[in-house]
């Protein structure tokens, strides 16, 4: 199916359909488009050509005066006080070969947002293993008490963070040593005992006792894939059985090309158990 004018515009422009309000392309954003280009003595035609984008991007840099990420290049407001991404100091850009960059044109389709603990005492240590090992992720989420979101690389950018699953997805480590030999570490730290998780089962597997997320990591999360989800039309569900519960178990192939919302690693993978224990249902639409 050939693409309309609107998402070849957002392509060569930059532009997206969070912008609008929107999700994503269809009639709704057409709709949307023609009513700002009504308030804005614009040509009332519902497609966002050069005038509009002009216009509208204006518009996006003035009314962001709090928190961002940034996605395709734009900066997308997000609801989370500690945000700092690669183009701040002290921001911490992924290094070349580490991931892949997107090409003008080459239309890469995020349906994906995988989340992950890190396994590592702090997000700056996660950082410098994924940078030995030439690997990357999208953001990463550090411990209490601010739990402060970075990012790495634009959304747009392909991160090597899950398999083949890359090219479509969104990456995500959060903060957690996962063994229980840790804990005094965090509260020598500051940061406080982390829960333990008992009885958590990922494949029919009963996990060992271990280390959850703090509640305020928690809450980062969910403004940061509430925000990405909006600005690359995802939408916020996760994979329940048809009983509401969470689904703790790999999908298959054929499940993961047609699904489009918030996993697990190990929901995308059968040699990962992360984040087993942290129930995704219970967060993403609270």
């Amino acid at each position: 199916m050939s693409k309309g004018y609107n998402e070849r515009s957002s392509e060569d422009l930059g532009w997206l359909p969070a912008w609008f309000g929107c999700s994503g392309f269809g009639p709704e954003l057409k709709r949307k488009i023609k009513e700002y280009q009504l308030e804005n003595d614009l040509e009332a035609d519902g497609l966002c050509g050069p005038a509009t984008y002009r216009r509208i991007y204006s518009d996006q840099v003035k009314d962001i005066d709090g928190e961002y990420i940034i996605c395709n290049g734009q900066k997308i407001p997000i609801d989370w006080p500690h945000v700092v991404t690669f183009d701040e100091n002290p921001g911490i850009k992924a290094p070349n070969g580490s991931y892949k960059r997107r090409m003008r044109g080459n239309d890469r389709q995020v349906d994906h947002f995988i989340v992950h603990w890190d396994a590592t005492l702090s997000a700056k240590h996660c950082f410098k293993i994924l940078k030995k090992r030439n690997l990357s992720v999208h953001f990463t989420i550090d411990n209490a008490p601010d739990a402060t979101i970075r990012q790495h690389l634009d959304t747009s950018q392909i991160a090597y963070h899950a398999g083949g699953w890359n090219t479509r997805s969104v990456g995500l480590e959060i903060s957690n040593a996962y063994s229980l030999r840790y804990q005094d570490y965090y509260i020598r730290r500051g940061h406080g005992p982390r829960p333990i998780i008992e009885g958590a089962k990922v494949r029919g597997r009963t996990l060992r006792p271990h280390l959850g997320f703090y509640e305020v990591q928690k809450r980062a999360a969910k403004a940061l894939w509430e925000a990405v989800c909006f600005a690359h039309g995802i939408p916020l569900q996760t994979p329940t059985n048809p009983d509401g519960t969470e689904r703790a178990e790999t999908l298959s192939r054929a499940e993961l090309n047609e699904y489009r919302g918030i996993i697990h690693h190990y929901q995308c993978s059968d040699r990962k158990i992360d984040c087993g224990g942290f129930d995704l249902t219970k967060w993403v639409n609270v």
